[in-house]
């Protein structure tokens, strides 16, 4: 028998391993953004890269111009050159150092869409990142200006780093998430394989148990089922041996009464009896192989009523205990006092109502008499009583056991059919011997409480 523990919810394991996944994924990803911001810093917005950088942009800017003979007021002609150029801005105005807010001839040209918020937060926070050089460019009213670049990736790198660092910190929980997952569904699949096996009818392989959940738990219920199957198959086994062996062994006891019986049938019809006293011994022998056949035949259809599978509707009629009681006891007792048995009754002081199938009580008194009959000792009488005890109505008897009379070959069907009749009646059939003698004992349930 497997035993039982406490379990943890399957549920709740997923979620903590959500709650670590996510943890994980979390560290990674702080992680990533501070270490990609310190390389940014360190590599990418270094003040000297941003100046050489923006130097380049000017002489492209310059050269664009000049090879274009254009003002810088021809924005309509400029603008398409800042194409595929992010994170730049040039600033142009005629002397100072003024914001995009003065009305000084600033002329701002940019990759953003809000150059000019840009513009002041730039000039405000990096004045030192600023490449200025003063240029004359062709213009009917303007001979000279005062260029400005600046160059800002580090808002592009940012950027590209969050991204990066996301899809890292998604791989990273994917990751954990299905590596803490993978134990289970590694044992899901175990189990999955060691069904298929069973399914195909070998039940040798015992079942994996491992963990304490849910998943174990259907485990350890396969596991009881595949042992409730492989003992259900080992007991029809036996019990068609048993079956067998008992059919071979009944038509072979069967014969020698049977042949016997014939013969002082013969005998007496064919009027071979030489007095009437031989005669009477004839039938008398007769008579005893009678009843061995018919002991034969009823524990023949007791085994296969006690052991059959079959559980149909029992049905019933109603009756009155003491009266029902009595006629199966006196057809009982009437068998027994004819071979030379004293039986007693001691009848109930008060009555009640039985839902009962007669024909198989009747069996049950049959075996009780069959019992007296085999094992007790006729010096002393069968005392047989009924009475009402906690809604039940119990019938007993009890005969005093022969000595040196044993029980041990017996096959015990005639009791095990008792016991199955009275639990087929929602009753009980106990029996037992108890200093020296064996008592039987029935008990049914009234109609009151059998409703």
């Amino acid at each position: 028998m497997i035993k039982r523990k406490r379990r943890a919810r399957l549920g709740v394991l997923l979620i903590v391993y959500t709650l670590v996944s996510l943890a994980a994924a979390a560290g990674v990803f702080f992680a990533a953004r501070a270490l990609g911001g310190y390389m940014i810093d360190r590599r990418v917005y270094t003040k000297e890269r941003i100046l050489s950088r923006e130097k380049e942009y000017f002489n492209e800017f310059y050269s664009y111009l000049t090879e274009n003979a254009l003002s810088l007021t021809d924005r309509g002609q400029i603008e398409p050159w800042f194409e595929g150029r992010s994170d730049l801005i040039i600033c142009a105005y005629n002397g100072g150092m003024p914001f995009a807010k003065d009305d000084n001839g600033v002329i701002i040209y940019s990759s953003v869409s809000d150059a000019g918020s840009v513009y002041e937060l730039l000039q405000q926070e990096y004045e030192g990142y600023w490449y200025t050089r003063p240029i004359t460019v062709k213009g009917d009213y303007m001979r000279s200006k005062t260029v400005r670049v600046m160059y800002f990736p580090m808002y592009s790198a940012h950027r590209a780093l969050m991204y990066a660092s996301v899809l890292l910190a998604f791989a990273v929980f994917a990751l954990c998430l299905m590596l803490l997952v993978r134990r289970k569904t590694r044992y899901m699949s175990e189990l999955s394989a060691q069904l298929a096996v069973m399914e195909s009818g070998d039940l040798s392989v015992p079942m994996r148990i491992r963990g304490n959940d849910e998943i174990t738990t259907l485990a350890e219920n396969t596991e009881q089922m595949r042992l409730s199957f492989i003992e259900r198959l080992r007991h029809e086994e036996e019990m068609t041996r048993s079956s067998q062996q008992l059919l071979t062994d009944m038509s072979h006891d069967l014969r020698t009464p049977l042949t016997a019986l014939i013969g002082y049938l013969d005998l007496i019809d064919g009027g071979k009896c030489e007095s009437e006293a031989q005669k009477a011994k004839y039938i008398s022998s007769a008579k005893k192989r009678a009843y061995q056949i018919k002991d034969m035949t009823d524990e023949l259809f007791e085994y296969f009523l006690v052991y059959s599978e079959q559980d149909e509707t029992l049905e019933t009629e109603q009756t009155d205990a003491v009266t029902l009681y009595m006629q199966l006891w006196e057809e009982s007792a009437f068998t027994l006092e004819s071979e030379g048995f004293k039986t007693e009754l001691a009848p109930a002081e008060e009555s009640a109502c039985l839902n009962v199938n007669v024909k198989l009580l009747r069996r049950v008194f049959d075996n009780v008499a069959s019992n007296v009959r085999k094992y007790a000792d006729k010096n002393f009488p069968v005392r047989a009583k009924m009475y009402a005890e906690g809604g039940y109505f119990v019938f007993e008897a009890e005969n005093r056991i022969l000595e040196g009379n044993s029980r041990a070959e017996s096959s015990g069907v005639g009791l095990a059919f008792c016991k199955r009749c009275a639990e087929r009646h929602g009753g009980a059939f106990e029996s037992g011997a108890e200093n020296g003698s064996f008592i039987c004992k029935l008990k049914l349930p009234t109609a009151d409480r059998s409703k």
